[in-house]
């Protein structure tokens, strides 16, 4: 649970953000991509609502996502073949954006997915950018995905390496300033 305290009032902000932990071996591989956002949205959803209001919340989520076409594909397991390793992914992301979360973290969403599939991945999560801020962090992405960021912070061995704001001159002054090879950028 996470408070935020603005002078004498306090607010519980625990309905404003979601965090996706992106092991996607925690899903119940017999469910289908369907049953898995039900079982979500009833878990996590108001209780007044109808399983209608439900159901048009999670094909909401599942056009956003792009996985409305696996939406009867079970998720697999090692033995039994499902769903794809990015369609994975985007299943733990639309589990979070059931909730409609203002802002959500994501702990490296490109993980383990070759890079056709990350850059699906992270444009479907630009188109998200409009309606949640989303925070996430990302090892080597490559170029296209690098130009979908809007704001970026940089870390270097867990220390701030450049943040817009505090460091003079652009990114690419930066990486020449500490001797990085900057022509792929």
């Amino acid at each position: 649970m996470l408070w935020y305290q603005t002078s004498d009032e306090v607010f519980c902000i625990h309905n404003v953000i979601d965090l996706v932990y992106m092991k996607d071996d925690m899903l119940n591989g017999n469910f289908t991509t369907f049953e898995t956002l039900k079982y979500t949205a009833d878990l996590r959803l108001e209780k007044g609502l109808t399983r209608q209001q439900k159901n048009d919340i999670i094909d909401d989520v599942m056009l956003q996502m792009g996985i409305s076409h696996a939406r009867n594909t079970i998720v697999g397991t090692p033995i039994k073949k499902g769903i794809s390793g990015g369609e994975r992914k985007r299943l733990c992301v639309a589990m979070e954006l059931i909730t409609g979360p203002k802002l959500l973290f994501l702990d490296e969403p490109t993980s383990g997915l070759d890079s056709v599939t990350a850059l699906s991945l992270c444009t479907k999560l630009r188109a998200l950018a409009k309606d949640c801020t989303i925070v996430n962090t990302i090892h080597q992405p490559q170029a296209k995905i690098f130009r979908l960021f809007d704001k970026l912070i940089l870390l270097k061995v867990g220390c701030l390496f450049w943040l817009p704001l505090c460091c003079s001159g652009g990114l690419l002054s930066c990486f020449v300033t500490h001797n990085y090879c900057v022509s792929h950028i």
